[in-house]
């Protein structure tokens, strides 16, 4: 997240879209499954506030999946792309989804529930649909029959426990504030991180033993180090400490592999890293966002070419992408010395400019002063006290050739 790009991590929030990966480079083993798309419900009456309840509660389910060995799923950030493209049959082919949950949000007395159909692309058949509720001790009832019942309508080798973890038959009043705090940390502002981490923490009062509430706060940390940008040790070692506890409780959770696995790479601890990215994806295969992350650790990890095959198979699990995704591409293609593809890739960007200075390096590897220039003016305007040896010190490369092949690049373009 932070590779070729100090700020890049700051910008995680900036998305953008992309065509899928051509068909031959999909992975055998993904290409073999069924894919399923569950879209963020749509409502006609609700409120800000209930909607953006709903999308984390379709969100975490959609995580939760991710551990099936029998589907694939695609990640939530892509479904809400899908959500709002015009020729949806069109998209479901282009992806290649096999099964579609459809949810809406609808109204019923004071109350609101979730509305939801699995529908079979092949034959548009509805399979199943049933309403949900969201309030109340109904809430982890819902969540748990939404979940069994995907599991149980898309594979007979699996059990339920696979794709419910125990640790969410606690209290509705913990998962409910677990899922407001995942709901904050969508918009990376540092009032709405310190907003999250006060919401996991109520979550752990009611319930210690709560994992994903654990494992939000590391990542909760994590991001509050990168938005404060003050290098503050202390906030990453309390989210190494948070992931350690999300794995002590629950080691089945990948969650806590995952943030463990992002809090060792800023620490510059990269081989650790590696490890526990590893065991994050035995546990979830499908989990886009981690296989991105685990490709940006390899990357950093001075492992580019291994770190390129993750992020193309997180673009293909996420075939709607955020920009995150092609910023890593992006980067592990400079430190392979394939300059033009590292610029096609933060050309796939909706908002390039935190990739400006990896443009300017690039162009400056490919003799292009005119246009390297121009990246250098852009990132002074944007940060007019950038200074290279400064941020040179701050950007974790395992091996020095890395760093020095970036340092030369800038130099070239004029920084």
């Amino acid at each position: 997240m932070f590779q070729m790009g100090g700020d890049r991590a700051v910008a995680v929030a900036n998305h953008g879209t992309v065509l899928p990966l051509p068909l031959e480079e999909r992975t055998l083993s993904t290409q073999a499954l069924p894919r399923l798309v569950l879209l963020p419900p749509l409502a006609t009456e609700a409120d800000h506030e209930t909607v953006s309840f709903a999308t984390a509660l379709i969100e975490d389910v959609t995580i939760g999946l991710c551990s099936m060995r029998s589907v694939s799923v695609v990640a939530p950030y892509s479904a809400a792309k899908i959500r709002h493209q015009t020729d949806k049959a069109a998209t479901y082919e282009r992806h290649a989804i096999s099964y579609v949950l459809d949810t809406r949000l609808t109204r019923e007395g004071g109350h609101h529930s979730l509305f939801a159909q699995l529908i079979f692309f092949g034959s548009d058949e509805v399979v199943w649909a049933e309403r949900f509720e969201l309030h109340g001790a109904g809430l982890l009832r819902s969540r748990r029959d939404l979940a069994l019942r995907l599991a149980a309508t898309l594979t007979q080798q699996i059990h339920a426990s696979e794709a419910i973890r125990s640790n969410y038959e606690h209290d509705a009043d913990v998962y409910r504030r677990f899922l407001r705090g995942q709901s904050h940390l969508t918009n990376l502002s540092l009032p709405e991180i310190r907003r999250a981490k006060k919401n996991f923490r109520e979550a752990l009062q009611i319930n210690p033993e709560f994992a994903p509430a654990q494992s939000g706060l590391s990542r909760s940390y994590f991001l509050e180090w990168l938005v404060t940008a003050r290098n503050d040790a202390g906030l990453l070692s309390a989210a190494e400490r948070h992931a350690r506890n999300a794995i002590d409780t629950d080691p089945h959770l990948s969650a806590g592999y995952k943030e463990l696995g992002v809090a060792k790479l800023y620490l510059c601890q990269f081989d650790e890293s590696a490890e526990f990215f590893q065991k994050a994806e035995a546990l979830s295969p499908h989990y886009a966002n981690l296989i991105a992350s685990f490709g940006d650790a390899l990357i950093q990890g001075s492992r580019p070419a291994e770190g390129l095959t993750k992020v193309k198979h997180a673009i293909e699990l996420n075939p709607i992408p955020p920009d995150e995704y092609f910023w890593t591409a992006a980067g592990a293609c400079y430190s392979l010395g394939q300059y033009e593809d590292a610029l096609n890739y933060i050309g796939l960007m909706e908002d390039r400019t935190p990739a400006d200075r990896l443009s300017a390096a690039s162009w400056g590897m490919l003799g292009d002063m005119r246009k390297a220039r121009q990246f250098v003016r852009k990132t002074f305007d944007v940060h007019p006290t950038f200074d290279l040896d400064t941020w040179m010190a701050l950007v974790p490369f395992k091996e020095e050739w890395q760093r020095q092949h970036y340092k030369e690049g800038l130099v070239k373009a004029g920084f």
